[in-house]
């Protein structure tokens, strides 16, 4: 081996040999060692902060955390090189660090490819030597073949994960990492049942909180403190539907009253609680349709649907992908004061035209009598985060249909060949007839208040000033299942957490709970 001042990265590649996955002829070699070529050879280069990242042992949390992989061995003239992979702390790559060591067990120099390996030194190289020292220390003679093994050798040096998962800061291991430091188990703040305040403070004192809640609550009632502590009326319960008739019970504020910083645990207890409030036996569902018949002029009417996903609006969960952000839904069902636009008042203003209409048609062919009833919010009885507003229940020679009317603007003036041409909602079928898209939105809402008001059919009604198109709709329970099954994986991973913990109300990113 010819003699060299530089341990260079082009001088490990250069030297002629098998590298081999062993160890077993390793120089004695210690702590002592490592420590005297990093922080006091000076026959190398090391700045301040390889020398930071020695003493803030930086170096050993990439051995101990198991970074350091991949160990491997070449024997040359009076020399012992290894090699290793170390992952990077922060980034996806790995870094390649060399070692040499004389047959002393002295270390002669090293290099990486990392910016600071090129001096020689750098916490890439002291974590191999770290690794190294451990070994020997443990008396090992052989690495492991390769990471599935599942015998006790393959216990030294476990690699780290890739990828970590978030975790609360009582789930976390806070620990400073020392060379011969054994570590009792994984300690955690949860474990420990540690808590940083002082015991006369462990306790709430109820009236004080309220005290200092009024009085934050009258200097600034949207302050950051106000946002996650709000008091908790006494609320009498007497049966679900008396509940009901109150605004406050849809109201998630009065639901929390947390701790900061509130759990998961806390989210999650919450969001079962908001969702249990709004359960309603039989009784109470058909309470709540007749006192919301007046649908959009019933303040009670809104006040039910105001933590609701309701049929109208079905298709733009359905239709969401999952790897689309729930931020601009959960604003628009939950945060956006929707006014009534004008082509929505025109249609409300023709529904009693229309209704007559739909009657005159099916008589006109030979139907003896058709009634049609109104109805208010009607809450699914299995799913009562789920509502349909029907326009109307038809009931034709004993059978009852949902009633579903509209009445374009834009169309108004036209006769129904001439709208289908503009209306994306219909289409012609193979039979050159005129029919409801199954990919539109109307389609999912009639499918939504079918499925909820356990109604098999319907009649789905389109006007123009002139002209009417009436088609019958069929409940299709495979389809209902596939949209159901995504309203209640949104509500219960979106819109529930959003409701009981705001963070996209205050411009932050959207809780998935179920990451949790």
């Amino acid at each position: 081996m010819e003699k060299t001042d530089r341990f260079t990265r082009e001088w490990f590649l250069h030297q002629k040999g098998d590298w081999v996955r062993n160890l077993s002829n390793i120089p004695e070699f210690d702590i002592g060692k490592l420590k005297y070529y990093l922080t006091e050879n000076r026959n190398k280069t090391f700045d301040k902060e390889g020398m930071r990242a020695y003493k803030s042992l930086k170096a050993y949390k990439f051995f101990e955390e198991g970074y350091v992989q991949k160990i491997s061995s070449l024997q040359i003239d009076n020399s012992f090189l290894v090699r290793a992979e170390v992952m990077a702390s922060m980034a996806q790559r790995v870094y390649k660090p060399y070692v040499c060591l004389s047959l002393k067990g002295d270390v002669r120099g090293g290099s990486c490819d990392c910016v600071a390996g090129k001096g020689e030194a750098c916490s890439h190289i002291a974590a191999l030597l770290f690794a190294l020292d451990d070994f020997i220390a443990k008396g090992l003679k052989d690495l492991p073949e390769d990471r599935s093994s599942t015998d006790k050798l393959c216990q030294w040096n476990k690699p780290a994960k890739r990828k970590t998962e978030p975790k609360t800061i009582h789930s976390i291991r806070i620990v400073k990492q020392e060379p011969g430091k054994v570590l009792k188990g994984r300690e955690t703040l949860a474990s420990l049942k540690y808590d940083p305040r002082q015991q006369v403070h462990q306790v709430k004192d109820e009236e004080s909180a309220r005290q200092l809640i009024e009085v934050l609550g009258g200097a600034n009632p949207t302050c950051g403190f106000m946002k996650y502590n709000k008091p908790v009326p006494n609320i009498p319960v007497d049966t679900a539907s008396s509940l009901h008739t109150q605004e406050i019970v849809y109201t998630a504020k009065h639901f929390l009253d947390f701790d900061l910083p509130a759990s998961i645990f806390d989210i999650k207890s919450a969001c079962m609680f908001f969702k249990d409030s709004l359960n309603l036996d039989p009784n109470g569902i058909a309470e709540l349709e007749m006192r919301t018949r007046g649908q959009s002029s019933s303040q009670e009417w809104h006040n039910a649907r105001k933590y609701r996903l309701t049929a109208s609006d079905f298709h733009k969960v359905f239709v969401r992908r999952s790897t689309t952000e729930p931020s601009k839904l959960l604003k628009y069902f939950l945060y956006n004061k929707i006014k009534p636009t004008n082509a929505m008042l025109f249609g409300l203003r023709q529904e009693k035209h229309a209704i007559e209409k739909f009657k005159s048609k099916l008589e006109a062919e030979g139907v003896c009598e058709v009634i049609v009833e109104q109805k208010g919010l009607t809450v699914d009885s299995h799913y009562t985060f789920l509502g349909a507003s029907v326009d109307g229940i038809a009931l034709i020679n004993g059978e009852k249909f949902v009633l579903e009317l509209k009445n374009p603007a834009s169309t108004w003036d036209m006769d129904i060949s001439s709208a289908a041409k503009k209306l994306t909602c219909l289409k012609v079928n193979e039979n050159n007839e005129l029919c409801l898209n199954i990919k539109h939105s109307y389609y999912t809402q009639i499918q939504g208040q079918m499925g909820i008001l356990n109604i098999s059919k319907c009649y789905f009604v389109l006007c123009t000033k002139n002209d009417i198109h009436i088609e019958k709709v069929t409940f299709d329970k495979h389809f209902w299942g596939k949209v159901l099954c995504k309203l209640t994986q949104f509500y219960d991973n979106f819109m529930l957490p959003e409701i009981v913990y705001p963070s996209v109300k205050f411009g932050l990113p959207a809780i998935d709970i179920s990451k949790f």
